[in-house]
């Protein structure tokens, strides 16, 4: 993963939405996944440059920690490849799979 990784934790799904919106609104980041945890609980990622991940990072736990609902966040700068492992299992399974190829590509000779 060339991108930074920011993730946000709050306690209840119209924060997590409230949360993004700010987050997207104050840096150039992209959402890449939300993640409902359990008993309300909602962890959101986001990827972008390091700056633009930790300004959207800082405006989203600001407006959690208004809500009373910040959890916890975090900003992890170019993580290792591997952490695809934990983020998409079901993509890295279908590469290995496959050979990372598409099922239906064929092999120049």
């Amino acid at each position: 993963m060339d991108n930074s990784l920011g993730i946000l934790e709050v306690n209840n799904l119209t924060c997590a939405i409230n949360a993004s919106d700010a987050m997207v609104k104050a840096a150039m980041v992209r959402l890449i996944d939300k993640r409902l945890i359990g008993s309300a609980y909602v962890t959101v990622l986001i990827e972008g440059d390091l700056a633009s991940v930790i300004a959207a990072v800082d405006a989203g736990t600001a407006l959690a920690n208004e809500q009373q609902a910040l959890i916890c966040s975090h900003v992890i700068a170019r993580p290792m490849d591997d952490i695809d492992l934990i983020l998409h299992p079901e993509t890295v399974q279908a590469k290995k799979t496959t050979g990372g190829r598409r099922k239906n590509s064929k092999v120049k000779k």
